[in-house]
């Protein structure tokens, strides 16, 4: 029972979603995850530690805004939906790539999306170091990720 119950978690549904966008097959996840026929616009960014996108298939544009802080701003492109873009109604999940060359505390970094309207958001990494008397304090750190907005 413990099992089903971990199996039908948040976490391990959001998981499955990451990673089924991952993969590439989001066409068909959005629609099953939506539940209807309705065209998804799925828009994705993949991004380096350094700021720099990865790869030519990127809807949009990215500046590294300080250590750990990525400013985003998606597009829809010439053949795109909507426009303006508002990321409102949107999903948007963004996680790490973990790479061969990856430090520890990349590959236990959180990601964190700030909204800022219209087309833009901001992606946060930080992870967590002891800080004294059995503190644990989040601290901007550099990783890779990756980043889609479902809407």
């Amino acid at each position: 029972m413990s099992v089903l119950k971990h199996l039908l978690s948040p976490h391990f549904a959001l998981a499955v979603a990451t990673l089924v966008l991952a993969l590439g097959g989001t066409a068909i996840a959005t629609t099953q995850i939506a539940g209807s026929d309705a065209p998804e616009t799925v828009l994705r960014m993949r991004v380096t530690k350094d700021g720099k996108t990865i790869g030519n298939h990127n809807d949009g544009t990215v500046k590294k805004a300080g250590v750990g802080i990525y400013d985003i701003t998606f597009n829809t492109g010439p053949t795109g939906g909507k426009l303006p873009l508002d990321l409102e109604d949107c999903a948007i999940v963004a996680t790490t790539r973990v790479e061969t060359a990856s430090k520890p505390e990349e590959v236990a970094a959180d990601l964190d999306v700030q909204r800022l309207g219209g087309a833009r958001i901001f992606v946060e990494s930080t992870r967590l170091i002891p800080f004294g008397d059995n503190k644990i304090t989040p601290f901007l750190t550099n990783v890779s990720f990756d980043v889609a907005a479902i809407c």
